[in-house]
């Protein structure tokens, strides 16, 4: 599958609409579930005192009750359990909270360095396919192991602009390779991420990255909006995704080679992905949305990945262009 034998495409020959691609993840209202409960904990409180107190004082409310023996019960049990349960499953809810994110920044620390891998891998690619199939035909075994050995040698990512023009034989190895690597990795996580509700979303994220590889695979030369290759888009959401994760697993600072791969001025533009993305995502000092939230925390995960998100998507729909 070397380049002498591909086909070689041009990429602007075909536009390919990212919309049908659009991998993101929806806040999923957990901080506002919790408040509700708390609120009709506090109402079904309000409610049981202000029956208890107006039995007395308001004659009518007190014959209206003793009329209805049986509403009266089933009302009082029900706003007393209401208040207990809701109550309990608050209190419960804050005690998980620090243990749901511990279990969770646990599984995206797992997923970092597989994602850097098929960033790498397909970058490569990109750059410099000739010494990716040598690098493939010399080192064999499972999935981008290729792809590890060459990144452990902490060079950072393959110098030089991307081509062109891609190998379409050595782009589908790569992406199912791809594919087989990232389905192993979040399958190896999925017994620890998948124990919290946080942790769902963040395989559920990992996974947006699957249907991108396989139209990678189907589809190798296929360009995108802006005249940015599907390619392209493929390897720098896998650079966004490892560098979110990373930011997200309570780490100090950034993995080198995810803080590398970030500021390297690589996308077709000429410039580096951190340059769209909110500054918190490279300083772990920087404030996340405001002083109220907590970076990185259960409570901020959604809407601190949503801008995120926003930000990435706004930088691939525009071409990648500065700014």
């Amino acid at each position: 599958m070397g380049g002498s034998s591909a086909v070689r495409v041009d990429p602007l020959a075909r536009q390919l609409d990212l919309g049908v691609h659009v991998p993101g993840l929806r806040d999923s209202g957990r901080r506002w579930l919790g408040t509700a409960k708390q609120g009709l904990a506090v109402v079904s409180l309000v409610a049981l005192v202000a029956l208890t107190v107006l039995d007395w004082p308001a004659e009518a409310v007190s014959e209206f009750w003793s009329s209805h023996p049986i509403l009266t019960g089933t009302v009082t049990t029900a706003l007393i359990l209401g208040a207990g349960l809701l109550a309990l499953e608050s209190s419960r809810e804050r005690r998980l909270a620090p243990m749901d994110q511990s279990i969770t920044t646990g599984g995206m620390a797992g997923l970092v360095q597989p994602l850097a891998t098929i960033d790498f891998a397909l970058t490569a690619v990109r750059a410099v396919p000739d010494e990716v199939a040598a690098r493939r035909a010399e080192v064999a075994g499972p999935p981008l192991r290729w792809a590890r050995a060459w990144l452990a040698e902490g060079n950072g990512l393959p110098q030089g602009t991307p081509g062109g023009a891609v190998d379409e034989g050595l782009v589908r190895a790569v992406a199912e390779e791809s594919i087989r690597a990232l389905m192993s990795s979040v399958r190896g996580w999925t017994d620890l991420l998948t124990r919290t509700p946080l942790g769902l979303e963040v395989t559920a994220l990992a996974l947006s990255l699957r249907p991108l590889l396989m139209e990678l695979e189907r589809i190798p030369h296929a360009p995108g909006a802006g005249g940015v290759l599907l390619l392209d888009e493929v390897r720098l959401r896998a650079r966004h995704l490892a560098a979110l994760f990373d930011r997200a697993s309570g780490s100090p600072e950034l993995r080198p080679d995810v803080a590398a791969a970030l500021l390297h001025e690589d996308v077709p533009a000429g410039t580096s992905l951190a340059a769209g993305l909110p500054t918190w995502i490279l300083d772990p000092g920087a404030p996340a949305l405001s002083t109220s939230v907590v970076p990185w925390s259960a409570v901020g995960w959604g809407e601190q990945v949503t801008q995120a998100e926003r930000a990435y998507r706004a930088r691939v729909g525009r071409g990648l262009g500065s700014g």
